[in-house]
């Protein structure tokens, strides 16, 4: 079971971080027992989803914003006006 030998490493690594002796021999050692359930479930498939697609149109509305505050600022200008 992937999960099981992924969650053995992650154990072994931490405890090796904090100073512990890992071993498979276990004379002598303190017996770590574990045990792993897999609940099995039935779920929707999810809509398709293209990623950065909120980015797109977050970056697009503030591009917008700042290209309409620019061409009013622009407008009221002194310089933007004709003389008369």
């Amino acid at each position: 079971m992937p999960f099981n030998r992924t969650f053995h490493d992650l154990l072994s690594l931490e405890l090796t971080r904090r100073g512990e002796t890992v071993t498979k021999n276990p004379a002598g050692a303190t017996i770590i027992n574990y045990d792993v359930t897999v609940f099995a479930y039935d779920h929707p498939t999810a809509e398709a989803h293209l990623p950065g697609t909120a980015t797109l149109i977050a970056g697009a509305a503030i591009g917008v914003n700042a290209a309409l505050a620019a061409s009013t600022a622009a407008a009221s200008s002194p310089q933007a006006r004709p003389s008369t």
